[in-house]
């Protein structure tokens, strides 16, 4: 980030930049080539100790008092040890959870983000495969909200009495994936009680 103190510029000077680089101190640039004018906040990212830059929008759109407010924000992120970039995407993330998006895509997030911590590698190609057999044929194009208990036990009840074991691994995944996208975006899936946690229906011991 930049050693000069925030609030460097005025609006004059800005206006009349015609190219290159213009630091209005604490990180923050307006940087004019061709015909773009873009604000731009350039940083060390306290999580991976990189420099980086996020642009924060067009000198178009956001005037300097507007573009100072954006990097004030993403300063106070930066002090908390937060990378205002990744805290970005995790919103945007967030936002598209909210929209609508599938169970099958939000499993594949959610595989992606924790197989790198499991101990089995082959562990992602087993979630995967349990269940593009048997979760995403039924309710895998769903979004999460729409997702009910109905839909688990349709998904569930054929392989219950003969791979009851295999049953109950599945329930358990769909609803570590059910948890993730509640606790991503606030979802709140239909598998919910109203006390809290996702209720998923327990699979039956096999019959003796």
């Amino acid at each position: 980030m930049s050693r000069l103190p925030p609030n460097q510029l005025t609006a004059l000077q800005v206006s009349r930049h015609k190219s290159g680089g213009l630091c209005d101190g604490g990180g923050l640039w307006l940087v004019v080539s061709g015909g773009s004018r873009l604000w731009e906040l350039r940083f060390k990212s306290p999580v991976t100790g990189k420099r980086r830059q996020m642009g924060l929008g067009s000198a178009a759109d956001l005037s300097l008092a507007d573009a100072r407010s954006h990097a004030s924000e993403s300063r106070r992120q930066i002090k908390s040890g937060l990378d205002p970039i990744i805290e970005r995407e995790k919103e945007k993330a967030a936002r598209k959870l909210e929209i609508g998006v599938t169970f099958e895509e939000v499993a594949a997030r959610y595989i992606h983000e924790q197989a790198p911590g499991w101990k089995n590698r082959k562990g992602a190609a087993t979630w995967t495969g349990s269940l593009s057999q048997h979760a995403f044929p039924v309710f895998g194009g769903k979004t999460v909200r729409d997702i009910d208990t109905q839909d688990v036990l349709a998904a569930l009840r054929p392989i219950w009495t003969e791979k009851t074991e295999t049953a109950g691994r599945i329930r358990g995944r769909i609803e570590r994936i059910l948890d993730y996208a509640r606790a991503q975006a606030g979802v709140t899936a239909r598998t919910r009680p109203a006390g809290g946690g996702t209720c998923l229906p327990p699979c039956p011991l096999r019959p003796s």
